[in-house]
């Protein structure tokens, strides 16, 4: 394969005005906690975020660069401000918070305006933080130091940049980034990377993350489709990386949602298995194959694929190994189902009017005297509706209350403070309902310990193994259809 893509990965496009300028904005580091002054058990790694070593990567690039650059970073961590020190010494770093970024937004738009930045210059918006899943947003919302913001916030700068002939292209390296595609609406011509999709999580601590290798492959003359096919190629994360080119679109409308639920695994705190299995067993009571048809589908273009390779074999261009990875991602797949309808045969021989029934958890979001309201002037409450199974699933649960704890701790905000009281009141009702169900239905008791059991096997070493296949499979489909025909992700080059 990789001989197969040589013409692409070195395919450079020399601009016709050489003295087109590059521009970054980096945002980054929201949502981990801050050390706390002579706080007491304080998180061991609380000196730092999980972006450090991105952080770093990144300012690595830039030194001796001609890019022009800002950076707006988390604060209150010694070593991610060190690094910040280091690699990005220019007085206008500061703390990313949701003020920051609105007023970046309007800066930026100043700055094209006014003809700072012109067409043809390169604008490149790299979000490098915690993100979470579509919430009936565009695209999707990002964690500062202080809230989240709302990127679709960020949609003016971005129509604006199209519209006036500026290259511009945002790298989201956040959970659930995958959303990000969806602004390739407004702005054609940009170029959108995403470390995952939009129903999955990204990863940036191991050096064979997608997020890693797609910094460390940045060099300048290399365009962003060829580092992100680098990337993708050689990571081995359980996420889904996505760019906005034809061929992406054409694989994620075919492949990805057939292949979401085997990136899925089990953690001891959260991960989006448990809601699956769970929709799984709706579709089994119900008689709807919806997940059987989508795997099948998905064995059927493996199969298509492998066929194809098998007339190849002779090729130069096609290796053995892809030929053998298609028999080690379909026997992975088969694996992965074989332990996931284990765990359905278990909810179906339980007590299913009690695992299925529904209940509404709910709690003021209040925090020391301070209410959240509506316009109306109505306390404001979060609620979580969660069926019994959910409720007996959480085994971890002190911990998520912990977590949210130190997060109302942590807040800036009296508006999160009181947000993130009210979820610790809820999941102190959530664990109270479990012990009362635990109780009242001693037989589930057995059958959490068994599920748990069943769970485990779905690990993300399975999930990785997949992953690493997955690539052959995307290599393939995206090479199949590739055309030497420009690109917005061709053209913007590092």
């Amino acid at each position: 394969m990789y001989n197969k893509i040589l013409p692409i990965l070195f395919l450079t496009l020399i601009s016709t005005d050489l003295l087109a300028a590059k521009h970054m904005l980096i945002l980054g580091g929201g949502g981990d906690p801050k050390c706390l002054a002579n706080e007491k058990n304080a998180d061991a790694k609380c000196h730092q975020t999980i972006f450090d070593s991105g952080l770093k990567t990144l300012g690595e690039k830039l030194k001796d660069s001609n890019w022009k650059y800002q950076a707006f970073f988390n604060g209150g961590h010694s070593k991610s401000e060190a690094i910040m020190k280091e690699h990005f010494p220019s007085k206008e770093n500061t703390d990313f918070t949701a003020a920051a970024c609105k007023r970046l937004i309007e800066d930026y738009k100043k700055k094209i305006n006014s003809g700072e930045i012109k067409s043809q210059d390169e604008l490149l918006i790299v979000i490098h933080t915690h993100g979470r899943e579509n919430n009936g947003e565009r695209g999707h919302s990002v964690r500062t130091s202080t809230t989240a913001v709302n990127l679709d916030d960020m949609e003016s700068l971005m129509k604006l940049a199209d519209a006036k002939g500026i290259k511009l292209a945002i790298a989201d390296m956040s959970c659930h980034s995958g959303n990000t595609q969806a602004y390739k609406k407004i702005a054609p011509n940009a170029c959108i990377v995403s470390s995952t999709g939009p129903k999955h999580y990204a990863y940036t601590t191991s050096p064979t993350s997608f997020t890693e290798l797609f910094l460390s492959n940045l060099k300048p003359g290399r365009n962003l489709e060829s580092t992100f096919l680098m990337a993708r190629r050689e990571s081995n994360d359980s996420s889904y990386p996505m760019i906005s080119t034809a061929q992406n679109e054409r694989i994620v409308q075919n492949v990805y949602e057939n292949l979401t639920p085997f990136l899925y695994y089990y953690f001891s705190d959260g991960g989006h298995l448990s809601d699956f299995m769970l929709q799984e067993l709706k579709y089994k009571i119900s008689c709807d194959n919806k997940l059987e048809d989508q795997f099948n589908d998905l064995i059927s273009q493996i199969d298509k694929l492998h066929n194809n390779v098998i007339g190849k074999l002779m090729a130069p261009f096609t290796p053995i190994n892809t030929f053998d990875g298609y028999r080690r991602l379909k026997s992975l797949l088969h694996r992965y189902k074989a332990a996931r309808e284990k765990i359905i045969e278990l909810y179906q021989r339980a007590n299913l009017d009690i695992i299925l029934k529904s209940e509404k958890f709910s709690a003021p979001q209040v925090y020391k005297g301070h209410k959240e309201k509506d316009k109306n002037g109505k306390t404001l409450t979060s609620s979580l509706t969660f069926s019994w199974k959910s409720v007996i699933d959480q085994s971890e649960i002190d911990l998520i209350i912990d977590r949210f704890q130190k997060a109302t701790l942590e807040s800036q905000s009296l508006s999160e403070k009181a947000q993130n009281n009210a979820s610790v009141e809820v999941y102190k009702q959530v664990k109270v309902r479990r012990e009362e169900i635990l109780k009242k239905y001693p037989a589930l008791k057995e059958y959490n310990k068994t599920r748990l059991e069943l769970l485990k096997s779905i690990n993300i070493d399975l999930t990785s193994s997949i992953a690493v296949e997955e690539r052959k499979l995307y290599d393939e489909l995206y090479f199949d259809k590739t055309t030497f025909n420009s690109n917005p992700c061709r053209r913007f080059i590092f």
